[in-house]
């Protein structure tokens, strides 16, 4: 089982959980609690779930919003058995959203989270929300230059994110 801290309006998780519903003001999307699976209203730094009772977390979009993200962090570790897995936005050309209190770099980020387990994963990527129908159109073009310039091109447009997986199990006792 998967939880999806800060869902939103996009929730991935089996059990999704939002401090807000109906209007956010970190987000266009309204949140529709009957139409998310499993919403659950309450926060990311102080969660209403048991310790170790799933198998991974995930917080898109979400720590760049909080005071203290090592409390978010921190508390997303302690529900997860397996897994956490952050993703922040990242655009060095176009300035921060003033929603935001913290900005990473794909190396920063992955040395704040090098702290709460072992990262196994991490790539800088379009944001979620148009990479697949840009790689399609982009895999189209006919030399691997013009298919690599596109893609740089549609990067500065349109923004990336840093995703990155850690395996927090990791020290865990067998009695956890």
């Amino acid at each position: 089982m998967w939880i999806d801290f800060g869902c939103g309006g996009s929730p991935r998780g089996d059990v999704n959980v939002d401090q807000y519903y109906d209007e956010s003001p970190h987000t266009n999307q309204k949140i529709n609690p009957k139409k998310i699976k499993n919403f659950i209203i309450g926060s990311a730094e102080y969660p209403p779930i048991r310790d170790k009772s799933v198998h991974g977390v995930s917080g898109y979009h979400l720590i760049e919003h909080t005071f203290v993200p090592t409390t978010c962090l921190n508390a997303m570790k302690q529900v997860a058995q397996k897994y956490m897995v952050i993703c922040v936005p990242n655009h060095p050309l176009i300035s921060e959203s003033h929603k935001h209190y913290y900005s990473w770099s794909k190396r920063s980020l992955e040395t704040l989270l090098g702290e709460y387990g072992e990262v196994v994963y991490s790539k800088t990527r379009l944001m979620w929300w148009n990479s697949n129908r840009v790689l399609k159109a982009v895999s189209r073009l006919p030399f691997l230059a013009l298919r690599r310039l596109a893609y740089h091109l549609l990067n500065l447009l349109f923004g990336t994110e840093i995703l990155v997986v850690v395996d927090v199990s990791e020290g865990m006792d067998q009695g956890d």
